[in-house]
């Protein structure tokens, strides 16, 4: 069987039939791919990634925290400029670029109550996140969170 086009042109009906099922196809797709869900619900946790993939670090276990150094201050405020500092600010204020839009304003990290904190407990709220700031166990290596803990003590009081 042949179908017939408006100008007279025969096309054979299969690929009438594939043009079709491609446009219905292409109907159903999400353009910014918002309602395409990346797993399904109940789905078993994921295995961490492989050895060579990046972050490969990021679960690894530190028994002992790493030296306090001035290299690993100087990484820290590396890190914290590309992790920290949208929300808490580029001088540990809680004044960052994004902290307008948030529903809690970051904590300054230069008042008194987080600078009595110790190190370890700065190294569990980065790794483990507090209240509104996100957990980075699974962006950061564990001697990067203590490299950020040790620049997060650092910072000069108000």
């Amino acid at each position: 069987m042949n179908a017939v086009c408006r100008q007279g042109k025969r096309y054979p009906l299969a690929v009438v039939s594939c043009l079709t099922a491609l446009l219905l196809t292409m109907s159903a797709c999400s353009e910014d791919m918002q309602e395409q869900p990346s797993f399904r619900s109940q789905e078993a946790p994921r295995l961490h990634s492989p050895p060579t993939s990046v972050p490969r670090d990021s679960r690894a276990v530190v028994l002992a925290p790493p030296a306090r150094t001035s290299e690993r201050l100087q990484r820290g405020e590396r890190l914290f400029g590309i992790n920290c500092s949208h929300c808490h600010g580029p001088g540990g204020e809680g004044d960052g670029p994004a902290a307008g839009y948030l529903k809690e304003l970051p904590a300054n990290l230069r008042a008194a109550r987080v600078r009595q904190k110790p190190e370890a407990e700065l190294f569990s709220i980065i790794t483990h996140g507090k209240d509104m700031m996100p957990p980075f166990r699974g962006e950061l290596s564990a001697e990067d969170r203590w490299t950020m803990a040790y620049f997060v003590k650092s910072l000069p009081p108000l």
